[in-house]
Protein backbone atom coordinates (compact mmCIF):
# COMPACT_ATOMS: atom_id res chain seq x y z
CA UNK A 1 0.00 0.00 0.00
CA UNK A 2 2.89 2.71 0.22
CA UNK A 3 6.07 3.39 -1.81
CA UNK A 4 9.71 4.87 -1.43
CA UNK A 5 9.98 7.77 -2.34
CA UNK A 6 13.28 9.29 -3.37
CA UNK A 7 14.04 12.75 -4.50
CA UNK A 8 12.02 16.19 -3.93
CA UNK A 9 8.24 14.82 -5.42
CA UNK A 10 5.10 16.87 -5.21
CA UNK A 11 2.10 15.50 -3.87
CA UNK A 12 -1.07 16.63 -5.36
CA UNK A 13 -4.47 15.79 -5.33
CA UNK A 14 -6.10 17.77 -8.26
CA UNK A 15 -6.57 15.54 -11.02
CA UNK A 16 -10.13 13.55 -10.93
CA UNK A 17 -9.00 10.66 -12.33
CA UNK A 18 -6.10 9.70 -9.70
CA UNK A 19 -6.23 6.17 -7.88
CA UNK A 20 -6.58 7.11 -3.98
CA UNK A 21 -6.31 10.31 -2.23
CA UNK A 22 -3.58 11.55 -3.92
CA UNK A 23 -0.68 10.97 -6.35
CA UNK A 24 2.90 12.30 -7.38
CA UNK A 25 4.49 14.37 -9.63
CA UNK A 26 7.95 15.68 -10.52
CA UNK A 27 10.04 17.70 -13.41
CA UNK A 28 12.26 15.82 -15.64
CA UNK A 29 15.51 15.25 -13.80
CA UNK A 30 18.37 12.78 -14.22
CA UNK A 31 16.74 9.09 -13.42
CA UNK A 32 18.03 9.48 -9.38
CA UNK A 33 14.89 10.11 -8.24
CA UNK A 34 11.97 8.03 -8.30
CA UNK A 35 8.98 6.19 -6.46
CA UNK A 36 9.82 2.33 -5.81
CA UNK A 37 6.87 -0.03 -5.30
CA UNK A 38 8.46 -3.21 -3.62
CA UNK A 39 5.84 -5.91 -2.55
CA UNK A 40 6.61 -8.84 -0.10
CA UNK A 41 5.34 -11.17 -2.53
CA UNK A 42 3.58 -14.21 -0.38
CA UNK A 43 5.01 -16.92 -3.09
CA UNK A 44 6.80 -17.20 -6.14
CA UNK A 45 5.56 -17.22 -9.62
CA UNK A 46 4.51 -15.01 -12.32
CA UNK A 47 2.83 -11.54 -11.78
CA UNK A 48 0.86 -9.34 -13.64
CA UNK A 49 2.30 -5.96 -13.18
CA UNK A 50 0.17 -2.94 -13.67
CA UNK A 51 0.45 1.13 -13.61
CA UNK A 52 -1.86 3.77 -12.43
CA UNK A 53 -1.38 7.04 -13.67
CA UNK A 54 -3.77 10.43 -13.85
CA UNK A 55 -4.66 11.42 -16.98
CA UNK A 56 -3.37 15.07 -18.72
CA UNK A 57 -1.50 16.98 -21.65
CA UNK A 58 1.61 17.49 -19.81
CA UNK A 59 2.16 14.48 -19.00
CA UNK A 60 5.04 12.71 -20.44
CA UNK A 61 4.88 10.85 -23.70
CA UNK A 62 7.71 8.76 -22.45
CA UNK A 63 7.33 8.00 -18.43
CA UNK A 64 10.05 5.50 -16.74
CA UNK A 65 9.30 2.34 -15.60
CA UNK A 66 11.87 -0.12 -14.57
CA UNK A 67 10.64 -3.54 -13.39
CA UNK A 68 12.82 -5.91 -10.85
CA UNK A 69 12.27 -9.45 -11.33
CA UNK A 70 14.09 -12.79 -11.15
CA UNK A 71 15.14 -12.45 -14.67
CA UNK A 72 16.31 -9.05 -14.60
CA UNK A 73 15.50 -5.72 -15.00
CA UNK A 74 13.27 -4.86 -17.36
CA UNK A 75 12.36 -0.83 -18.60
CA UNK A 76 9.13 0.37 -20.01
CA UNK A 77 7.73 3.45 -20.93
CA UNK A 78 4.17 4.79 -20.93
CA UNK A 79 2.61 7.33 -22.43
CA UNK A 80 0.75 9.33 -19.32
CA UNK A 81 -1.11 11.58 -22.00
CA UNK A 82 -2.93 8.49 -22.34
CA UNK A 83 -4.61 6.02 -20.54
CA UNK A 84 -5.27 7.51 -17.35
CA UNK A 85 -7.72 6.51 -14.67
CA UNK A 86 -7.52 2.57 -14.78
CA UNK A 87 -5.16 0.00 -14.43
CA UNK A 88 -2.24 -0.27 -17.49
CA UNK A 89 -0.71 -3.45 -17.73
CA UNK A 90 3.08 -2.97 -18.18
CA UNK A 91 3.55 -7.27 -18.42
CA UNK A 92 3.93 -10.61 -16.24
CA UNK A 93 6.98 -11.20 -14.77
CA UNK A 94 8.36 -14.28 -12.35
CA UNK A 95 8.95 -12.85 -9.00
CA UNK A 96 10.39 -14.77 -5.87
CA UNK A 97 8.87 -14.90 -2.65
CA UNK A 98 10.16 -12.00 -0.06
CA UNK A 99 10.90 -8.52 -1.58
CA UNK A 100 13.78 -8.46 -3.78
CA UNK A 101 11.42 -7.35 -6.77
CA UNK A 102 10.16 -4.35 -7.13
CA UNK A 103 8.87 -1.36 -10.01
CA UNK A 104 10.36 2.68 -9.71
CA UNK A 105 9.03 4.93 -11.36
CA UNK A 106 11.64 7.61 -12.67
CA UNK A 107 11.91 10.76 -13.53
CA UNK A 108 14.68 10.69 -16.70
CA UNK A 109 11.53 11.41 -18.97
CA UNK A 110 12.53 13.17 -22.76
CA UNK A 111 9.10 14.61 -23.71
CA UNK A 112 6.35 16.40 -21.28
CA UNK A 113 6.34 18.94 -18.55
CA UNK A 114 6.26 15.87 -15.99
CA UNK A 115 6.05 12.62 -14.86
CA UNK A 116 3.40 10.72 -12.81
CA UNK A 117 3.72 8.28 -10.15
CA UNK A 118 0.17 7.16 -8.61
CA UNK A 119 -0.23 3.29 -7.78
CA UNK A 120 1.15 0.14 -8.89
CA UNK A 121 -0.07 -3.74 -8.35
CA UNK A 122 0.78 -6.52 -8.41
CA UNK A 123 -1.52 -9.59 -9.24
CA UNK A 124 -0.68 -13.44 -8.95
CA UNK A 125 -1.10 -15.38 -12.30
CA UNK A 126 -0.36 -18.72 -11.80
Amino acid sequence: PAATVVGSWTTATLATNKYGADYRWKEVGTGAAYVEYRPNFPASGNYSVYEWHSQGNNRTTDAPIEIVHSGGTQPVAVNQQLNGGQWNLLGTFNFAAGSAGYVRIKDNFTTGTVVIADAVKFVYSP
